[in-house]
């Protein structure tokens, strides 16, 4: 609080008059009153803010000892500055972290025994927490004890990185005291520390959807490169400020978006920004006898499905042959009942000519031929609604066909649903194989454009040393 401090303040001003007084000796009686009368007035201008009545009264005593002797002036004084309680930060308050070009500074108020001050701590990402620990004991001695640990209170160990703890927020445990500091975030043009209310700053929010849009429309852009300025005109036309657009061009090209060589000797460098880093990387890596990274991609890419697919082939194979007996068997079947039903129809024939026309009469036949043909009809009728068919001679033929292959199906336990999962495996593992030896028969710099292509869930290998090409090097 401020009053503490001041009261602390004047507390040490008084102890460094007595301790003037000490060594003077004889001009004790000349000095004590202008000191007195000063710290009396600062001492009534500091009544108001005063709501701890034991600190104002061993104040106000160490002020009255003050008229008498020197040693018992100095016991006193010695007393209420010891008995003081010193400067304490609560916990509401947060300490903050800042993040900048590639470097931590962590204000620290030392020495915790002191007043109002702090000292700032740079501090790389890759330093340990002992080393950190180490700096702040060397800062200030009266430090006893200091503990870094998260914000649910679990302690980081010596070897752990500052990059680490800065996963989210945490707390920094100095003797008795503990300090919460916040985790940077980033706000578009550097990582900045949370408000203390912990809500999140709309303009860097803002600014993350700006910079998000600018990576996507230069990815859909469809060029190999393009002018400084106009990229300075894409971060200017998405809201992006214009002091801030070189750090987004800068923090692209550290993580790969794009290139740009900005400290180049060569103008052309200098005044573009390539849009194609991959391929760029891909013709570099070539021309140096290395494989290019996309065609080793898309070569694990080869030998993964041709390896799929050498696997997959022997059980579906037994299965279509199963399935090919079993179809074959089915089709035996049917033709079975077709064949006897044409018989039977053939054989029908003839017996209604031989009842109409020679044991009987046509006049009595008559209506045995109306009747039968009406039943045709309703049999006709019933085969519609049970199986939502034409009565049609393919369409019986195909329903047999299907009922005796389900009925084999199910009497030789064959996993249809197996075989359906494996056909559709081998299929796309096939168009995947052909879709990547398509790209691998075009030049190194444009397979770098098909890398979506590729199965991202795979572990990659990084390139491995090749011989040297040298009829096919891609210059740059």
């Amino acid at each position: 609080m401020p009053w503490r401090a001041h009261l602390e303040f004047l507390v040490f001003k008084l102890k460094t008059s007595s301790q003037r007084l000490s060594k003077m000796h004889g001009q004790c009686s000349l000095l004590a009153p202008p000191a007195e009368l000063a710290f009396t007035l600062e001492l009534e201008q500091c009544k108001p803010f005063m709501k701890n009545s034991d600190l104002t009264n061993r104040v106000a005593s160490a002020r009255l000892l003050s008229r008498g002797s020197l040693s018992p002036t100095s016991l006193t004084l010695s007393r209420c500055i010891a008995s003081t309680t010193p400067l304490q930060y609560g916990k509401a308050r947060a300490i903050e972290l800042k993040y900048h070009d590639g470097t931590c500074t962590l204000a620290v108020p030392l020495p915790l025994n002191g007043f109002d001050e702090e000292r700032v701590f740079s501090i790389p990402p890759e330093t340990t927490v002992a080393d950190i620990i180490a700096q702040i004991e060397a800062e200030d001695k009266s430090v006893q004890s200091v503990a870094i640990r998260s914000a649910r209170g679990e302690e980081f160990q010596p070897e752990d990185t500052l990059q680490k703890v800065l996963t989210d927020d945490f707390e920094l445990l100095l003797n008795d005291q503990v300090l919460p500091v916040r985790a940077p975030v980033f706000t578009g043009s550097a990582y900045q520390s949370l408000a203390d209310d912990g809500d999140l700053d709309v303009r860097s929010v803002a600014q993350k959807a700006a910079i998000i849009m600018l990576r996507s429309d230069l990815e859909r852009l469809g060029k190999w490169k393009i002018s400084h300025p106009e990229f300075m005109q894409m971060c200017q036309e998405r809201g992006i400020p214009k002091k801030q657009a070189p750090e987004v061009l800068q923090a692209f090209h550290q993580t790969g978006v794009v290139f740009y060589f900005g400290k180049s000797d060569d103008e052309d460098l200098t005044h573009s920004v390539f849009l194609q880093p991959r391929s760029i990387l891909d013709s570099y890596l070539e021309s140096i006898g290395l494989s290019p990274l996309s065609s080793q991609l898309f070569e694990q890419q080869r030998e993964s499905l041709m390896a799929k697919i050498q696997a997959l082939e022997p059980e579906h194979v037994a299965l279509v042959n199963l399935r090919r007996e079993l179809e074959a068997t089915a089709t035996r079947q049917a033709n079975v009942i077709a064949y006897g039903l044409s018989t039977s129809l053939v054989g029908a024939f003839g017996l209604y000519f031989w009842l109409s026309f020679i044991h009987f009469s046509w006049d009595i036949m008559e209506p045995v031929t109306y009747f039968t043909g009406f039943g045709v009809s309703i049999i006709g009728y019933a085969w519609w609604s049970l199986t939502n068919q034409e009565y049609e001679y393919e369409n019986i033929y195909h329903y047999v066909y299907t009922r005796r292959l389900r009925k084999q199906m199910a009497k030789s336990k064959f996993d249809k649903e197996r075989y359906d999962a494996l056909t559709e495996e081998l299929r796309v593992a096939r168009e995947q194989l052909a879709q990547t030896e398509l790209v691998l028969s075009k030049s190194t710099p444009l397979q770098a454009n098909y890398l979506h292509l590729l199965d991202t869930k795979r572990e990659l290998k990084p390139p491995a040393l090749a011989a040297p090409q040298k009829d096919e090097n891609v210059p740059l």
